[in-house]
Order: C-alpha cells, then sequence, then structure tokens
C-alpha cells in the first residue's frame, strides 16, 4: 500500500501516461501520534490497514472530534522520537512524556475522524494533562484500539 502526499508512505509518480504510472518508494515515515511529527523508519511492518503503530494514538476535544495539525499548527513544534518499545514527545518549554506503544483501558471514547466515527480508550494518567497545558485547553490522549474499524481509503492509495 502506497498512500500519495506524504502519508505512511511519500512516492513519486511518473510516466507519460496515467495508465503506464510507475511507483518509487522515497521514504517510509510512521506517525504514532496522529497530527504529531513523524519518524523515519528504515523498515517496518506493513498490515492489511498500513503501517504497524501508525496512527494509533490520538488528541481528541472533548466533543468526540479529533484535534488536527490543521487547525492547531503548534502541534508541529512537539518532537516525536523512538524510546524503548514507545515514543519521547518532547517540547523545550512544556518538558516530556513518555507514550507506550499500546494501552489496555475499559474507558472508551467515541472519536470522529473526518466524518467517520471510530472507537477509542483512554487512560487520563496518560498524555492528557501534557497535552492540555501545551494547546492551552482541555483534550484527551486517545488510543485508537480497532484500526481496522476505519478502514483505508481507497480513494487515498495508488
Amino acid at each position: 500500500m502506497l498512500q500519495r502526499g506524504g502519508k505512511a508512505f511519500v512516492s513519486l509518480l511518473t510516466g507519460s501516461r496515467p495508465d503506464k504510472m510507475s511507483h518509487q518508494l522515497l521514504a517510509l515515515i510512521q506517525y504514532p501520534i496522529k497530527s504529531l511529527s513523524g519518524l523515519m523508519l528504515q523498515s517496518c511492518e506493513a498490515t492489511p490497514i498500513g503501517l504497524f503503530n501508525d496512527r494509533r494514538w490520538m488528541l481528541v476535544e472533548e466533543d468526540g472530534q479529533f484535534v488536527s495539525q490543521r487547525k492547531d499548527p503548534k502541534l508541529a513544534c512537539l518532537s516525536v522520537e523512538q524510546k524503548g518499545q514507545g515514543w519521547r514527545v518532547s517540547h523545550p518549554e512544556h518538558g516530556e512524556i513518555w507514550v507506550p506503544p499500546r494501552i489496555e483501558s475499559s474507558r472508551h471514547f467515541s472519536v470522529s475522524i473526518w466524518g467517520d466515527e471510530v472507537d477509542g480508550v483512554y487512560d487520563p494518567q496518560i498524555g492528557d494533562a501534557f497535552f492540555s497545558a501545551f494547546l492551552n485547553r482541555p483534550v484527551r490522549f486517545v488510543y485508537h484500539d480497532r484500526p481496522d474499524s476505519r478502514p483505508v481509503s481507497t480513494q487515498n492509495t495508488v
């Protein structure tokens, strides 16, 4: 699966005719937290629903709408790096947190992602305070534990 526009993969399309396009993989980028910076990878497991651990975590408004860098460009100022089995999210003025690769929780939260309704889980001890302070408003840090509930759109793939 290749996606256009720098989502999971960055691809270069070449060819003089649309039906004769070739594809070249230029970079492999994983976004562990939706709307935050990505990580350049040498390799990654591809699953039927995308890259392993790609966009499984997200920031969500109290009304269930996911938080986008389009609405909050300051999210680009957060640094994300691999740290053990999880990720370190940091900002020079706001400190840092460690994000685990997944959580088990019975606290479910309905999330709207570009019009799709999905179920996520959260633990208020993981990230809520850090991201709420950074954005200066209450947000939840939600783990999308069933990514197969939102299939990859064929509209954005080649």
